[in-house]
């Protein structure tokens, strides 16, 4: 098999030309092809700080089931994984799995203090009769694509600008929970997700978004903050008003699809005033979401949410 490498903490459009690498070398072999990949992320186990995912690994699976990979193999990371040598690393790997050839990126370091290079992996693959192909980085706009420029897309709410360097909308999965229920009673019944701790979450605001529901889609709008209309409220909440959506959501596990962001948060001095801004909000994300689920784009990755959708009503 064909493994691509890598820790991978979201499949971006650098990492899809890993992919078409490996499916190449594979079909040119006539094997099967792979992701192999780590978790929790290197980062996670090694960093001095708390981490924060780009995407958690459920959300990955999917990911990997969009792209058509056909297998998504992943390695448990952990200190004494993280203390072998290069040699001895690529030997564990040989030894746990039917490993005819590696695919990196090319500034895919490996083994203890990274010690080991891509022109190491190259040579120790030709002695050992593998396969070995070094891709290299993708840019756009000037820069070279990498989870660290888009984990700060996210993080300054740039959501059009995630998306176009990750090929597809960045999301948070979570499962639906009861809430406050002021926003049914404002008229505007929205659902409360439980996201884990360690996703990360983009700055506190309103974004237009899209959710499948049991393989329809519905224009949200969502809500990330802390609702400062209203009095105490403590931590980050994620809410989304399903656009033209009735029926209780409670207990589904659903995938909010972040397009873009429409507005920051703010205090409205009263909830009348709250109801009309919702109201203009949800009319001018429903269009958006509209002209976005009928482009090219949109229809391409309707398709592959529908091909490897969430499970729904847990």
């Amino acid at each position: 098999m064909i493994y691509v490498l890598g820790a991978f903490d979201g499949f971006h459009l650098g990492h899809q030309a890993l992919l078409k690498e490996a499916r190449k070398i594979a079909l040119s072999r006539e094997t099967s092809w792979g992701i192999l990949t780590f978790s929790p992320n290197p980062k996670a186990v090694l960093g001095k700080r708390s981490f924060t995912d780009l995407f958690l690994p459920q959300e990955r699976e999917r990911i990997a089931a969009w792209l058509e990979a056909p297998s998504l193999e992943v390695l448990s990371f952990t200190r004494k994984l993280a203390e072998m040598g290069p040699l001895d690393f690529l030997g564990f790997l040989e030894s746990r799995y039917p490993l005819q050839g590696i695919v990196v990126g090319e500034d895919f370091r490996f083994g203890k203090a990274r010690m080991g290079t891509v022109s190491m992996l190259e040579e120790e693959c030709a002695n050992r009769g593998k396969a070995f192909k070094a891709v290299p980085s993708a840019w756009k706009d000037g820069e070279i694509i990498s989870t660290t420029r888009i984990r700060q897309c996210v993080r300054d709410g740039r959501m059009e600008e995630a998306r176009n360097l990750l090929g597809y909308p960045y999301f948070v999965s979570g499962t639906v929970v009861p809430g406050d229920q002021r926003g049914r009673t404002l008229g505007f019944p929205t659902a409360n997700f439980s996201v884990a701790r360690n996703k990360l979450l983009p700055h506190p605001g309103v974004y237009g978004g899209m959710v499948l529901v049991e393989g329809v889609p519905y224009a949200a709008a969502v809500n990330i903050g802390h609702n400062p209309t209203f009095e105490g409220v403590r931590g980050i909440r994620v809410e989304a008003y399903l656009s033209g959506y009735e029926g209780d959501l409670y207990g589904f596990s659903l995938d909010l699809h972040l397009l873009f962001h429409l507005r920051n948060e703010r205090k409205f001095p009263s909830s009348v005033e709250l109801i009309a801004q919702l109201r203009e909000d949800a009319r001018e994300i429903s269009r958006r979401v509209r002209l976005w689920s009928t482009s090219g784009e949109g229809e391409k990755i309707l398709s592959w949410l529908r091909r490897a959708s969430v499970p729904g009503k847990g």
